[in-house]
């Protein structure tokens, strides 16, 4: 009797050899076990180690009594039924260590109602709100516009609040060619035109709806490098590193009025080395915002000296597409997190909080309103399992309550925006019956 408890036995570590079989790689489950006691994967929670231990133990636990019966008394029958359940071994170790044990660790449920009582004011059918890049202050909204595209033509158009009045671009959303650079108030951007057959690429500014674009030359130091709008529109400006005697790095920007011609170069002062990007430039208030190194932001005048910062939002994990100005403050979030959850910060005036996305979900978009009473959020899933609705929800910044949720289906990837504090805009529907709703929020 001792022979077959021994051959089981044996036989059972076999179990370790089922190949678990990813988008990246085919690991054995014999792997993943040794990766979990290592902490090789070290941002898994001990949980979740346990978890998986204990399932690899009840496969092997399961795989010998199978084996013990057939050393039992070997037979060509009980031969076949082992042979015939090693593809159920397989299919049991891809759905719970691939799918379901990540699920129960990665995916949060989301248990929180609709709230949909917030007053409609008008839709735009056939639209959705377009993702293209704009200044991080809040001046869009200020303005009581928002961008849009028609979903079959994919033609941009501008929505003003409070008509609800669309009015055309002449430019078509694409992530290619034209590539929509920047985006400024009264439907002024700056975008790119690639030559296909070339690759070579040319520089265009619009002034707005129904005026010709005009050809503007790049005058950053090599591509790739991407001009930024002033808040009012009229200045297209492009960063340039450039070295300093004592070996530190400084920049310097220049700005140009593609409608007047006129041109201006400001000196940067030294800055430490690092990545450098241009956020915003305020050509009233003569300020430019930038980022350094990822996670600083800065603000310095035209004369070279610093206004603001270096400031690095602490509860977040933030980079310069991921933090919002609002008149009284920021609001920042995780730019990204390779588990875990994303987490939304803010400081506006007396109103500071955070809020913690579900885990297995991402933001879509982020928006603040203006006066910084409101937050807009779009949530997806940030995995490829999981069955997981996108959310569209906005928070007051006093105390972190939702004054508005509606659930969407799963990519939806609705943006979001603001028109002043009075109005807040979400794209909703599927293809056939895409539109933009704009809802009134509530005055208190």
């Amino acid at each position: 009797m001792a022979a077959p408890k021994l051959k089981a036995f044996l036989g059972s570590f076999l179990v370790y050899l089922l190949p678990l079989i990813t988008v990246h790689a085919v690991l054995p489950l014999g792997a993943a076990v040794f990766f979990d006691l290592t902490r090789a994967w070290g941002d898994k929670e001990v949980l979740w180690i346990v978890t998986d231990l204990a399932v690899a133990l009840g496969l092997q636990l399961l795989a010998g009594m199978f084996l013990y019966w057939l050393f039992l008394a070997p037979s060509w029958k009980r031969a076949a039924v082992v042979g015939g359940i090693l593809p159920g071994f397989f299919l049991a170790g891809s759905l719970l260590f691939l799918i379901a044990i990540p699920t129960l660790f990665l995916i949060e449920s989301d248990t929180a109602p609709e709230k949909t009582d917030l007053v409609e004011t008008c839709t735009v059918p056939g639209y959705y709100l377009a993702a293209v890049r704009t200044s991080p202050y809040p001046r869009l909204a200020q303005a009581h516009e928002a961008w849009i595209a028609e979903k079959q033509t994919q033609k941009l158009a501008l929505l003003r609040m409070p008509a609800c009045a669309v009015e055309p671009i002449d430019l078509s959303w694409s992530n290619v060619s034209p590539d929509i650079s920047h985006a400024a108030p009264g439907g002024r951007a700056v975008y790119s035109i690639t030559d296909r057959p070339t690759g070579n690429r040319s520089w265009w500014y619009l002034p707005g709806p129904g005026s010709s674009p005009i050809a503007i030359e790049p005058r950053a130091e090599r591509e790739p490098a991407y001009p930024t709008l002033s808040h009012d529109g009229k200045w297209v400006g492009w960063l340039s590193r450039n070295p300093k005697p004592d070996g530190e790095t400084g920049a310097q920007v220049t700005i140009e009025s593609p409608e007047s011609g006129e041109t201006r170069t400001i000196e940067v002062k030294p800055l430490p080395n690092g990545g450098l990007r241009l956020l915003a430039i305020d050509a009233t208030a003569e300020e430019l915002t930038f980022e350094n190194n990822y996670r600083n932001l800065l603000r310095t005048g035209f004369d070279g000296s610093l206004r603001w910062g270096p400031f690095t939002p602490s509860a977040v994990q933030a980079s310069g597409f991921s933090i919002l100005f609002a008149e009284n403050g920021w609001v920042a979030w995780d730019s990204y997190k390779d588990q875990g959850s994303y987490t939304i910060a803010w400081s506006l005036g007396e109103n500071t909080g955070t809020h913690r996305i579900l885990k297995g979900r991402s933001p879509n978009a982020v928006a603040v309103s203006p006066s910084g009473r409101f937050i807009a959020v779009s949530v997806g899933t940030s995995l490829n399992i999981g069955s997981i609705p996108d959310a569209v929800y906005v928070l007051r910044t006093s105390d972190a309550s939702e004054v508005f949720r509606r659930y969407l289906r799963t990519y939806s990837r609705s943006q979001v925006a603001f028109f002043s504090d009075e109005h807040f805009a979400y794209t909703e529907g599927e293809v056939a019956d895409m539109q933009v709703r704009v809802l009134r929020l509530p005055e208190f």
